[in-house]
Parts: C-alpha cells; sequence; structure tokens
C-alpha cells in the first residue's frame, strides 16, 4: 500500500473521529442541560452537532476510498 495513502487515511480517520466526538459530546452535553433544569433541549444546536456527527461517521467510513481517490497521481 502507497505510504501516501495511508497518511490520507489516517488524517481522515482523525478528522473523522474529531467531528464524531466533538457532535457527540456537545449533543449530549445538551440533553444533560435539559435533564439538570437548565430549560428545554434547544432543537437547532442538536440538529447541528447531530449532522456532525453523521458527517464524522460518513467520512470514516469512506476514509479508504477517499484516500485512494486522493492519491491516485502517487501510484506512477
Amino acid at each position: 500500500m502507497n505510504p501516501y495513502r495511508k497518511g490520507a487515511a489516517m488524517l481522515i480517520r482523525l478528522v473523522a473521529l474529531g467531528l464524531v466526538l466533538f457532535g457527540g459530546l456537545n449533543t449530549w452535553l445538551e440533553f444533560l442541560r435539559e435533564r439538570a433544569g437548565k430549560g428545554p433541549v434547544r432543537s437547532g444546536p442538536v440538529l447541528l452537532f447531530g449532522l456532525l456527527t453523521v458527517a464524522g461517521l460518513v467520512l470514516l467510513v469512506c476514509s479508504g476510498s477517499l484516500a485512494r481517490r486522493w492519491t491516485e497521481d502517487f501510484d506512477e
């Protein structure tokens, strides 16, 4: 396997895991804020952070094919 492809896949997976952690943690904290009695769940932030989590999961699943597509020129 091309070392550039490994590096690109690792970088994409790192970004994807960051998105999943950031989005999931903030969504969880929003629900905990509601449980603590600080007000109702705000749908805007929950939707935004939920979309970040889903985008991170999609990137995580597609990271291998994205890395292969981005490093095709280095195979020659």
